[in-house]
């Protein structure tokens, strides 16, 4: 009985593999990234320091602010 895989088949298999490893490493270094924002972000709404957006706009201003406000 032949053997199903082919030497170009195994070569493929590898080269894929590595792309589908290193596509995965990519996303869990953005992830990382992404979750060290959040928790910096949300320090400095912890410390006031977004209170500034809310200095001098009128209630309407504040309310379009959205995710952007401060006590959101």
């Amino acid at each position: 009985m032949d053997s199903v895989l082919h030497l170009t088949s195994i070569t493929n298999s590898i080269r894929g593999n590595s792309l589908n490893l290193g596509a995965c490493v990519l996303v869990w270094i953005l992830i990382a990234a992404q979750v060290k924002y959040i928790y910096w972000e949300n320090a400095r709404r912890d410390r006031e320091e977004r209170d500034y957006r809310l200095v001098g706009k009128t209630r309407a201003e504040i309310e379009q602010l959205g995710a952007r406000h401060p006590g959101y």
